[in-house]
């Protein structure tokens, strides 16, 4: 009786794992792969001297772009601007300029809490 309980058990511990490795595959990969061609943001233009970097939305999640590449996301978070207050979602409509890295990590984190 014993050996039958382990062989059940030992099934049920490979079955949840398969689960998990299926659900692990199926999750969605966020790369530059994946980003739209036809979803670009507008391409405003914005000189190298106001800043390094672009924050704005890119279909409902933040985006960070590099001010010589605006069309072009170097980032995409998974920060979804729809939780954000209005406040913000505007400011990401117009895209806000960073001049540091040190003021996109700490908007990042603003962010992301």
């Amino acid at each position: 009786m014993k050996e039958s309980q382990r062989k059940i058990i030992m099934l049920l511990c490979a079955g949840a794992a398969l689960v998990f490795v299926l659900a692990a595959f199926a999750m969605p990969r966020h790369s530059q792969t994946e980003l739209p061609v036809s979803a670009a943001p507008r391409t405003e233009a914005v000189s190298a001297l106001e800043g390094k970097y672009i924050v704005r939305d890119y279909g409902g999640r933040l985006a960070v772009y590099r001010v010589n590449e605006p069309t072009r996301p170097v980032y995409l978070l998974d920060i979804y601007t729809g939780a954000l207050p209005e406040a913000d979602r505007s400011a990401l409509e117009n895209g806000i300029v960073l001049h540091t890295e040190e003021e996109l990590s700490q908007l990042l984190e603003d962010y992301g809490s």
